[in-house]
């Protein structure tokens, strides 16, 4: 098993899973859209994407979204 940040050699893998998860929340399967919004994820680098991969094959994912506070002081 080998887990390390996604990168866009893994758009694939990433995006049946997250294709997955949205049906899983009753949402219709809608591949291309999740392809697409992972890309743009990836290459705008506004999300870090981790996978789970056993055997080359992809069995889960975390996205963390970076966020900025600011204090007032």
């Amino acid at each position: 098993m080998e887990i390390y940040q996604a990168g866009i050699e893994d758009l694939e893998g990433v995006s049946n899973l997250f294709n997955a998860y949205r049906m899983f929340y009753k949402q219709t399967s809608n591949l291309e859209g999740a392809k697409g919004y992972i890309k743009e994820r990836l290459e705008n680098e506004d999300s870090v994407i981790f996978i789970v991969k056993n055997n080359q094959k992809y069995i889960g994912f975390t996205q963390l979204y970076p966020s900025i506070f600011h204090q007032s002081r």
